[in-house]
């Protein structure tokens, strides 16, 4: 039996459809479902590069997709540059009450095994205290195949973007016996809850600095989910740790990209992969990184565009995590109605308003006083 026999008449008849229409919106939101969804078939199934074939769309289709694409990228990357120094400054606060407290990355590795049957269990109730429409959309993204479990060398999971045709898809390591697993299946779940938040407020592009913050904040609230019920106390105190250190990571490399968009040091950027040409060399940017953080993780050598997205996302996940806590129902109400607005807001105005720097220096200092 062919599992993803439905899936894929779906994208033959969805092929046909959208060589047929104009070029609009509505067009490229359909592309954008269609790419998601291929995307997900080739890396779950067993298909052939031959296979494939006949599932790709119209090159002339693609193009004025990319374009669109282009174009939407750009202006984000033109509001990031316009508030650089802004963000910079925040950063740099962060890093000294890091410094402050004698905090500085350094490498590790523990891997925790845990219980399949009772962990998934858990993960199941955890996305049932968050709401109907959380634990419905997970149903649904189970029932219909659209999470599968593969083995991958760059990541331990990801989403992908298929709410226009069919449900959001994940794709994750097949490491069930590890907690890491259960913390990514989260974060990935956060991801489609955002798809499905966001899919009357469609927007395309490459780089948004929002779009960590609900995968990050489930992860947030997993672990006091598992917190509450005095579960996997020293495994949840390593995430603790790890989480600081590469959150460290996270800011110090979008500190070192802030300045140089603020001395104007980006020559160019690749606005579909997010590459860029600056004249210093890599090793360099990365000495300016160690600085400020120490020991740079493998994932982080790079220094992506990407990290905006998980520094800045970490903090406002920060920011709803405690509202949630203090009161559900408007933290929870709160949360989504950024999720809905994030992509009108302008960029200062968000992070006015919900990138807490006090915030951010109580966690780090109950964290210092709590591990010491």
């Amino acid at each position: 039996m062919d599992e993803f026999k439905e899936k894929k008449e779906l994208l033959i008849g969805l092929k046909k459809k959208i060589a047929l229409m104009s070029d609009n919106k509505k067009k490229s939101e359909l592309i954008e479902g269609y790419c998601s969804l291929y995307n997900y078939i080739k890396d779950a199934s067993d298909l052939s590069v031959k296979e494939m074939k006949k599932f790709d769309l119209e090159l002339e289709d693609l193009t004025k997709f990319y374009k669109r694409i282009h174009r939407d990228t750009s202006k984000k990357l033109d509001e990031l540059s316009d508030c650089a120094t802004y963000i910079k400054d925040k950063f740099q606060k962060i890093i000294d009450e890091y410094k402050k407290n004698d905090i500085c990355s350094y490498e590790r590795g523990n891997y925790y095994k845990v219980n399949i049957r009772i962990m998934s269990e858990y993960m199941n109730q955890f996305f049932e205290t968050l709401g109907t429409d959380v634990y419905n959309l997970y149903q649904k993204m189970s029932n219909a195949g659209n999470i599968s479990m593969i083995y991958r060398y760059e990541t331990l999971g990801v989403s992908l973007n298929a709410i226009t045709i069919d449900n959001p898809c994940i794709l994750l390591d097949d490491i069930e016996k590890y907690v890491d697993f259960y913390f990514t299946f989260v974060h990935e779940m956060g991801h489609c809850y955002q798809f499905y938040l966001q899919q009357n407020h469609f927007s395309f592009e490459t780089f948004n600095v929002f779009d960590e913050v609900t995968s990050l904040l489930f992860e947030k609230l997993f672990s006091g989910f598992l917190a509450n019920k005095k579960l996997y106390k020293k495994e949840l105190r390593e995430i603790e740790i790890e989480d600081h250190l590469y959150f460290l990571n996270d800011i110090s490399a979008a500190k070192v990209l802030c300045g140089l968009i603020e001395k104007d040091e980006i020559l160019s950027i690749d606005t579909n992969n997010l590459r860029y040409v600056t004249p210093y060399s890599h090793l360099e940017l990365l000495g300016r990184m160690v600085k400020d953080c120490g020991y740079i993780y493998p994932n982080k050598l790079d220094l992506s565009f990407n990290e905006f997205h998980y520094s800045i996302g970490n903090v406002i996940a920060n920011y709803f995590y405690k509202r949630i806590s203090e009161n559900f129902i408007d933290g929870w109400k709160e949360f989504k109605n950024f999720i809905c607005t994030a992509n009108y807001l302008p960029l200062k105005e968000a992070l006015d308003k919900y990138f807490d720097i006090d915030l951010m220096r109580d966690n780090i200092k109950k964290f210092v006083k709590s591990y010491r």
